[in-house]
């Protein structure tokens, strides 16, 4: 059941395919079993690289992470170092913690010990942008680097924070970015002294530039202290779903909840950009080698195919020429060579075809044209038609005038049908005989019969066969009017249309059935004797003869309505068959 479905899909598979022209089915070879394996393939190369490539980055960002991380880490780690000094600094300490009577005295130990015990740290530490000792004790003057603790500062945040912490070191965001604020308690000298004081230190991050900018060139970065960004350099985004590099100083207490963001605008695409690059190049050097190839083997056998396509609808025209300047061996160079044999031969065939058949039709229209003057000679013409001259001259010496004219008419008529000379006449010399006809039959029939004939002059000097209307007009007289006890009319009218003769004769004699109808138009069309329409069968067949098939020809009847005949005729005759 399998196969046998299998099979069925095969062949309407293959069905569709014959249906398509041969490039797109090259062109469909060519997307199916090349453009999509390479594409595929090179895809699949391109995520491998990618993946390669992104571990090989993740793994040098994790180091140059752990780098600048510790670079952060080293230099604040000195501030706090500073801090440590000055905190191990006995001058200092005892000197903020004394008492003094009056301002002079504070004055002249600061200039003794206090003047530059802290400037001399900003010198040496960069990163440290202001050093200052608060104290609550009252008795010194705020000035230098030293201050009384006021409610201003009582009021900050960061001083509320020191207050609560229990850390021994306190880093706060200052109101600039890229800065931060480093407090810590200072130890008194003597525990029991109430005076108490602490480091305040401002530290500038703008180092943090430089130090990111020496692992990644023109990086966008973000240093955030419990989400709030304390660093950055107006970059970096919290939206941008790129590939971003994140560090935290867990390993520092006093930096928990320190973040930094790391967005490589140019490294974090560059391994991307390098794998795709790489992936397109072997894309297209695949392409340039495999698409040439292709489209040679397709032109190769797509055109010369067309070719033979173009010179078969030739054979149709009777264009026979064959095939020049593909002497090749392959399928399609036999296919070539066995249709120039094929096209010589049928030229030659339809030639010598052609020939005999020409001859037969002139033997046939000779036989025919002997049967015709054989049967004119047996009712011996001359003699009947001076016969005819001497009785319409005896009935005008009688002054019977009517029947003198109709035997003038009988004899001219008589006199048209012995002058056959010449098989093909004017439309105006068949319409003169056939005159000559109507008014014998109106002169048997009386008034029962009229006519009408109506010939435009375009088609007036057509030529056509001899005697091929007249039978029509007969049968109209003398099967369609005599049998009719009402007055009787034939209408007749020739007329030129696209280079066609147009005859149309029409009565309303007594017609005939629809099946009689059409037994007469089969035995006209099968050369039968079944009915008796001699006359007809004649003119269709000498029709034939001189028109081939190119004419048209109707018969349309109802009973007791009448009958038409229309016979479409060629405007010009061929010349082999009478020239």
């Amino acid at each position: 059941m399998k196969k046998r479905y299998k099979r069925v899909l095969l062949k309407k598979l293959v069905s569709r395919l014959n249906n398509i022209s041969l490039n797109k089915k090259f062109l469909l070879i060519y997307i199916i079993c090349i453009l999509i394996p390479i594409i595929s393939l090179n895809l699949m190369l391109y995520i491998n690289l990618s993946q390669n490539m992104l571990k090989e980055q993740q793994a040098r960002d994790i180091s140059a992470m752990e780098r600048i991380c510790a670079n952060i880490t080293k230099r604040i780690d000195e501030c706090i170092g500073v801090t440590y000094a000055i905190r191990m600094d006995n001058k200092i300490n005892s000197t903020l913690e004394n008492r003094y009577d009056t301002k002079r005295v504070y004055l002249e130990m600061y200039s003794k010990y206090l003047d530059q015990s802290l400037s001399k740290y900003l010198g040496i530490f960069t990163q440290i942008n202001d050093i200052r000792i608060y104290t609550n004790n009252d008795t010194i003057v705020s000035g230098g680097n030293y201050f009384i603790i006021d409610d201003g500062i009582r009021r900050t945040g960061w001083y509320g924070k020191l207050k609560k912490s229990d850390k021994s070191v306190l880093i706060h965001p200052a109101a600039h970015e890229k800065r931060i604020l480093l407090v810590k308690w200072l130890r008194n000298s003597i525990p029991e002294n109430p005076i108490s004081k602490f480091i305040y230190m401002e530290i500038d991050l703008s180092f943090i530039d430089s130090v990111i900018e020496s692992e990644y060139l023109n990086a966008a970065y973000a240093l955030k202290s419990e989400g709030t960004v304390i660093a950055s350099n107006g970059v970096f985004k919290d939206s941008q779903k790129q590939y971003v590099i994140s560090h935290n100083f867990s390993n520092k207490a006093y930096l928990s909840g320190w973040n930094i963001y790391i967005l490589p605008q140019n490294q974090s695409r560059s391994f991307f950009n390098r794998a795709l690059l790489l992936v397109i190049i072997l894309a297209l050097i695949s392409m340039i080698f495999v698409t040439p190839i292709i489209y040679a083997v397709t032109l190769s056998v797509s055109s010369r195919i067309k070719l033979i396509a173009d010179q078969m609808k030739n054979l149709g025209r009777q264009k026979f020429d064959i095939i020049k300047g593909y002497d090749s061996k392959d399928e399609v160079g036999i296919l070539i060579n066995e249709f120039n044999f094929m096209s010589r031969k049928i030229s030659q065939l339809i030639n010598e075809v052609l020939m005999a058949e020409i001859q037969k039709k002139n033997l046939e229209i000779e036989r025919k044209q002997a049967e015709l003057n054989a049967l004119q000679s047996q009712i011996e013409p001359h003699y009947l038609y001076n016969t005819l001259n001497t009785i319409r001259m005896k009935c005008v010496l009688k002054d019977e005038t009517d029947t003198a004219r109709i035997i003038r008419h009988v004899a001219n008529m008589f006199r048209r049908i012995i002058r056959w000379d010449n098989d093909i006449i004017t439309v105006s010399e068949e319409i003169e005989m056939i005159k000559e006809f109507l008014e014998v039959q109106k002169y048997r029939f009386g008034d029962k019969l009229n006519y009408s004939i109506n010939v435009c002059e375009e088609a007036a000097n057509c030529s056509i066969p001899k005697m091929v209307l007249q039978p029509f007009v007969e049968n109209a007289s003398i099967h369609g009017v005599e049998s009719i006890t009402y007055k009787g009319n034939i209408n007749i009218s020739v007329k030129l249309e696209n280079r066609k003769i147009i005859c149309k004769i029409k009565d309303n004699g007594i017609g005939m059935k629809e099946d009689v109808r059409k037994m007469v138009l089969k035995s006209i069309n099968e050369d039968s004797s079944e009915f008796n329409n001699i006359g007809i069968r004649n003119v269709i067949r000498r029709v034939k003869f001189y028109y081939d098939e190119d004419y048209k020809f109707s018969l349309g009847s109802d009973e007791k309505k009448g009958t038409v005949v229309i016979l479409e005729l060629p405007n010009e005759i061929k010349p082999v068959l009478y020239g």
